[in-house]
């Protein structure tokens, strides 16, 4: 067994097409779309496309990585349980052959990391198991395809017939797989949400625990009244007003701005043009 050929790796526009529907739905989350839009904007728009692809192919890689290592513990008690059952066209885990040392080295680094970074954010197990399992199993139904015999690339069954009547391509069907492993950390283990923040942050679109000054002459009573409600702890005017600790949502792409402010009473949204930002102090 060793790695998946190249010709069956997911492009790399695959984690741009699966960021762009995750920004979407980011902006959803925060109720704000980006309006007023210019070409640099929808250039920056691609860009932060880009850079999600890039880091989820980096949580997709650790966890295919991760899932190697239980494949290659359990391989051998797992496929003599199967091989005592004396059953046909029984599915056996995948030997690790290849690159021993980095696979299992590198995947028992690769679930300390997951399994860490899951408790201390707070990020339910069983998702985390659960995505394991599913690459495991598919990648064992992708390596047994893999060893199959062609037969003018139809898929077929242990006695050589097609699968279905109208056969499907065996590479198609790989193709499959190896999308359902790319994919499968965004959809079980719910890794999404987390690097679409990270994305927005890392481009400046999105800035947690600023410091925000607008003019005090034409914010200084809407925010006055604010923290009055309990919506604001800190607040400094003086000509400036400067709002402590503010969350910058989506700033930078289009005309405005979306901030939330947290005080004793809770938090709540504001919409800001971006001409009206001063200076944004991230201390």
């Amino acid at each position: 067994m060793g790695w998946p050929d190249e010709d069956c790796l997911v492009p790399a526009c695959a984690g741009m097409a699966l960021g762009a529907v995750l920004v979407i739905y980011y902006s959803g989350t925060i109720r704000h779309y980006p309006s007023g839009l210019t070409a640099s904007d929808t250039l920056f728009f691609v860009w932060v496309i880009v850079v999600f692809g890039f880091y989820y192919s980096i949580i997709a890689f650790v966890f295919f990585l991760a899932t190697i290592f239980w494949v290659g513990i359990a391989a051998k008690p797992v496929n003599w349980l199967l091989e005592k059952t004396r059953r046909k066209n029984v599915l056996y885990l995948p030997l690790v052959k290849e690159d021993r040392l980095f696979t299992l080295g590198g995947g028992a680094i690769a679930n300390i990391a997951i399994f860490t970074i899951a408790i201390w954010t707070g990020h339910p197990l069983v998702n985390i198991v659960g995505t394991l399992l599913i690459i495991g199993l598919v990648y064992a139904l992708l390596d047994e395809l893999s060893r199959k015999p062609k037969d003018d690339g139809i898929v077929v069954d242990p006695s050589g017939r097609p699968f279905s009547r109208q056969p499907i391509p065996g590479s198609v069907i790989k193709f499959v797989l190896v999308a359902g492993i790319y994919l499968a950390p965004i959809y079980f283990a719910q890794a999404g949400g987390g690097i679409t923040r990270t994305t927005f942050e890392t481009m400046g679109v999105r800035q947690i625990k600023v410091g925000l000054f607008l003019e005090q002459k034409e914010y200084g009573a809407a925010l006055s009244s604010l923290r009055e409600d309990g919506y604001i702890e800190g607040l400094a005017c003086d000509g400036l007003c400067e709002i402590k600790e503010a969350d910058i949502l989506f700033t930078g792409i289009g005309n405005n701005t979306k901030v939330r402010v947290s005080g004793e009473a809770g938090s709540a949204t504001v919409v800001i043009p971006n001409t009206s930002i001063l200076m944004i102090v991230k201390r």
